[in-house]
């Protein structure tokens, strides 16, 4: 069967899968199998009717209001896979430091800040705030280096 995501309202590229995947916190998946006519990459999806519409404008034209709309759709679902991603390190049982808690709490609010921020920019020039990987790798290194001494360890 053909299977269509849409997100936030418009299509993503249709593909072939033997199932509809089950719907994630931002997607849905439709069987367009008998739908005509076949959506499209860019086509946009009414909830409410449950009806797909051609996009109204070039997609060839990058200032297109069509072609900035989908770009912002793309950086705001971005923007929540990044902040789903460090929810870890605002738990109360979290182990960071506090530096480190308060350095990750600075980066999601600049993640959440960025529609409004660049309000009227174009979105292909918008720049995610840099993510404090640092503490992620000295964390890592740590724990890197005292596996290897408790291997060391078992091996004397």
């Amino acid at each position: 069967m053909k299977i269509v995501e849409v997100n936030g309202g418009y299509c993503r590229k249709p593909f072939e899968c033997d199932f509809v995947p089950v719907p994630t916190y931002s997607s849905l998946f439709i069987d367009i199998t008998h739908v005509t006519p076949q959506p499209d990459e860019y086509w946009a999806y009414d909830y409410k009717t449950k009806s797909f519409k051609e996009p109204e404008g070039d997609m060839d034209d990058h200032n297109s209001d069509y072609a900035v709309r989908l770009r912002w759709n793309d950086l705001r679902n971005q923007r929540q896979i990044y902040l789903v991603e460090s929810d870890w390190t605002q738990l109360i049982d979290c182990q960071l430091p506090w530096k480190e808690k308060r350095a990750w709490r600075k980066y999601r609010q600049e993640l959440r800040d960025l529609p409004q921020k660049y309000a009227g920019y174009n979105p292909l020039f918008i720049v995610f705030p840099p993510r404090p990987t640092y503490i992620i790798q000295r964390n890592l290194v740590g724990r890197i280096k005292a596996f290897i001494k408790l291997l060391l360890k078992g091996n004397t």
